[in-house]
């Protein structure tokens, strides 16, 4: 029967993510789709996660775990399982979030509309000490608005949503430019430009997560040590605007581009205010130390 089933893959980019792989593993392969292949990129690590790999890839013969030797960038691996996905639909797999066993199976009917181009459940967020605790106010649906709202709607948040299911043409037809901050912005906005993403309720993602600032994100995906937000902010307008000009999508990357502007201008008195501290400061300790 799984032979007639379209094949969805399931990517999963690790690295050093012993603490919390285990339980995203068990949601993975407890997932009661029957024509599911796994794709596991261990990105170098140094810590338990090849041998906890190793354990699941000898029980799961649909898993296929592929060594880095050396380490790519954090969203280079995310990119690297997807361009080794085999099926017709696709899913990225956090090694610490979770999901529940119906998650592809009842995402997967969304795709009958031939304008989705991705479909995801309901949002749970955590820390790992309280339980789970619904977004009901994550509004990601944008079925049924202008393209140039769809745009914006995704410019202006945070777009868990790249977890969901997605028809693997549609994201292989976007042209991706890298940035380090923001990564996965210049691919939602290639997508909401080119399709529809579908709220399913019912079937559950959790995801963990750790509050940061967009520079502490930044440094996590790249492994930089030192992130300035004015060219962050700079390599995400220019990596926006050359993937959906690349794409074939021009006006979608001005409005793109203007819309990510938008955003960060609500921030910009804050961060000009600090600055000013910062400098006031400075000078204050300059002067003290003449005195």
């Amino acid at each position: 029967m799984s032979d007639t089933l379209p094949l969805v893959t399931l990517g999963v980019p690790v690295r050093n993510g012993a603490a919390m792989l285990r339980a995203a593993l068990d949601s993975i392969v407890a997932q009661d789709y029957p024509n599911i292949e796994i794709i596991v990129s261990d990105n170098a690590s140094d810590d338990a996660t090849p041998e906890i790999l190793a354990e699941y890839a000898a029980r799961h013969p649909n898993m296929r775990v592929i060594r880095q030797e050396k380490a790519l960038g954090a969203f280079d691996n995310f990119l690297f399982v997807m361009r080794q996905a085999k099926g017709q639909f696709f899913a990225w797999c956090a090694h610490d979030d979770t999901r529940s066993k119906d998650f592809v199976s009842m995402l997967l009917p969304a795709f009958a509309d031939p304008q989705a181009v991705l479909a995801f459940g309901d949002l749970y967020v955590w820390d790992g000490v309280r339980e789970p605790l619904l977004r009901s106010d994550y509004d990601f649906e944008n079925e049924g608005l202008p393209r140039w709202r769809r745009l914006r709607m995704t410019a202006h948040m945070q777009c868990y949503h790249i977890y969901g299911l997605w028809r693997l043409s549609a994201l292989r037809s976007i042209r991706y430019h890298p940035t380090y901050w923001w990564p996965d912005m210049p691919i939602m906005l290639a997508a909401a430009a080119d399709g529809i993403f579908k709220h399913v309720r019912g079937p559950r993602f959790n995801y963990f997560e750790v509050v940061k600032t967009d520079a502490e994100r930044a440094a996590y995906q790249d492994y930089r040590k030192h992130i300035s937000s004015l060219h962050g902010l700079a390599a995400l307008l220019v990596g926006t605007g050359a993937t959906l000009v690349q794409s074939g999508k021009p006006l979608a990357g001005f409005l793109g581009v203007a819309f990510i502007l938008e955003k960060y201008a609500r921030y910009l008195p804050y961060y000009v205010s600090g600055r000013v501290s910062r400098w006031m400061a400075g000078r204050k300790e300059s002067h003290l130390r003449c005195l």
